[in-house]
């Protein structure tokens, strides 16, 4: 049965397997830890802002509020992300890192800030249960590597730009 499975599924295959199950046992805060810095050029830009006396207390406030809401449910995050919101960070990132320098920066961070949010909601648990996509192991890997890659890649670009 296992051989029959393995020819269905590519990550299935024996020397792909261990390096799946890692993958989908990451733990949550190092995918919310890679989109922050996948994000950094935003997150710099809106530091900048509101610390060059343009910004105002609210600002600071929601600065402060981003950096305090991981950790504040730090022990509710689960490992299993909710794959339509982990979609939802990664293209809001995508975009967020494209626009970086073309758009407002107001409409860059506000991007950045949703794509963030949409990150830490795949990974705090729900209120009620149910998905678009099916939260099958498969999904997961599949999904977490193609988050993974462009959240490394949104860093490089950030750092050369």
């Amino acid at each position: 049965m296992l051989h029959a499975a393995a020819n269905s599924h590519p990550l299935l295959r024996p020397g792909l397997l261990p390096w799946a199950i890692r993958l989908d046992r990451a733990p949550a805060w190092l995918w919310i830890a890679l989109q922050t810095a996948a994000l950094w050029p935003a997150w710099r830009q809106m530091a900048a802002h509101v610390t060059g006396g343009s910004g105002e207390l609210a600002g600071l406030l929601a600065l402060a509020a981003f950096g305090a809401l991981p950790w504040l449910v730090r022990q509710r995050l689960r490992g299993t992300p909710r794959l339509p919101w982990l979609a939802a960070a990664l293209a809001g990132t995508l975009g967020a890192t494209l626009l970086h320098g073309l758009a407002a920066p107001l409409a860059d961070g506000l991007l950045a800030a949703a794509a963030w949010a949409c990150c830490l909601l795949a990974f705090v648990p729900a209120a009620r249960r149910g998905a678009m996509i099916a939260n099958t192991f498969h999904n997961r890997v599949l999904g977490k590597t193609l988050f993974g890659v462009v959240m490394l890649a949104c860093a490089l670009w950030g750092a050369h730009g």
